[in-house]
């Protein structure tokens, strides 16, 4: 089940600086180590339904222990505001193995134009936020 972080009210700040604070980053640690995902929305918004789309092309990858172990803010900031500059929604955790991806997302409201758009990224999943469920794209 993917937890949707949500954060406090200097959101707009953050995004122009490219900084999130330290304790939200935690947080996306916490989450993935306990549910093996999680996603956070740039606008600090709680999502309660929608299906969310990564785009592992514009993302990148951590061996696990290294994810939990290692600082993330410095790599996570760097992409963070690229990934607001290019239109997409927030960014998600997902573990798979020993691999933890992290990749830029986008909220698409309707389960046909999620599944097309994850499929012109090549993804091999969506998620469905209304039934806590990982949908597979065939």
């Amino acid at each position: 089940m993917t937890e949707i972080l949500r954060h406090a009210e200097n959101t707009d700040r953050w995004i122009e600086d490219g900084l999130f604070p330290s304790a939200l980053y935690a947080g996306l640690k916490q989450s993935t180590k306990r549910n093996g995902e999680c996603t956070i929305l740039f606008d600090g918004s709680k999502l309660d339904s929608g299906f969310v789309v990564g785009d592992g092309r514009r993302g990148f990858t951590y061996q696990k222990r290294h994810f939990y172990l290692d600082p993330i803010e410095l790599l996570m900031d760097s992409h963070v505001k690229v990934w607001k500059d290019l239109g997409f929604d927030g960014f998600g955790t997902w573990l798979d193995g020993d691999t933890v991806y992290v990749d830029p997302v986008t909220i698409c409201g309707g389960l046909w134009t999620a599944t097309e758009l994850a499929k012109v990224r090549d993804e091999k999943a969506i998620f469905d936020v209304l039934d806590k469920r990982c949908i597979t794209i065939q």
